[in-house]
């Protein structure tokens, strides 16, 4: 029964479709991943639901006066958690590299186990050449497809939006009237402080001024009047 299977090249079509399920996998996970790339180069007008979910969330943050330290971390969790067909993105990526996995296992046990079921060797040297081959147009496409550089790429476009414009705009807006308001306050309380000091002060040299010019009129009553009487005596 094995011999039969083996030699109806049963093993082959076997690799085969596992080969054909991880390239599905690989052409949606870079075709999700594409997508929101295109949709993060214009994030602010965009309207896909992550962008603008990832918007609301970190304007969120601001009118709450909580802020955003880190936007990298804050980027990466939601960049994660993309799904498609309820499947994460980083599952379908892991995935295309499993089926890559099993065609090589494949080749390389399919060829053993014929050996062992002494199939014929044009049979096992295709069984050989299907498993090595799948693997290397899995590899192919892989690098082809560039699916870690379009995440990469996403993974850029929002940070650099969300940090370099919107985490300025919302500071401006929500955080830094504020302070201020506050330096304002502080500002005008310490001038009126200012002033009332500079009013008492002005006050004080006036009657400073006032007192000098009495006790000099004063001095100079008494010694008018002292020169009189000698003058008259």
């Amino acid at each position: 029964m094995w011999y039969e299977l083996y030699e109806e090249r049963w093993v082959i079509y076997g690799i085969l479709i596992i080969g054909g399920i991880g390239l599905l996998g690989k052409l949606i996970t870079a075709g999700a991943y594409g997508s929101l790339v295109r949709a993060s180069d214009e994030m602010g007008s965009s309207k896909n639901k992550l962008m603008k979910l990832l918007c609301l969330k970190f304007e969120t943050f601001y009118k709450l006066k909580i802020g955003v330290n880190n936007v990298d971390t804050f980027v990466d969790k939601y960049v994660h958690k993309q799904r498609f067909c309820g499947i994460r993105l980083s599952t379908w990526t892991n995935f295309g590299g499993q089926m890559t996995m099993l065609c090589l296992a494949g080749a390389i046990f399919g060829s053993v186990w014929g050996y062992i079921l002494h199939c014929g060797q044009e049979t096992i040297l295709f069984t050989f050449l299907a498993g090595t081959g799948a693997a290397f147009v899995l590899i192919f496409f892989d690098n082809f497809l560039n699916i870690r550089g379009k995440k990469e790429m996403l993974r850029i476009n929002m940070q650099d939006y969300l940090e370099n414009y919107l985490k300025a705009k919302l500071e401006n807006e929500h955080l830094t009237p504020e302070v201020l308001e506050n330096y304002r306050r502080a500002y005008f309380e310490e001038t009126v402080e200012n002033q009332k000091k500079k009013v008492e002060q002005k006050a004080a040299e006036k009657r400073r001024k006032l007192a000098i010019r009495e006790e000099t009129a004063a001095v100079q009553e008494k010694i008018i009047e002292e020169i009189l009487k000698e003058y008259l005596a």
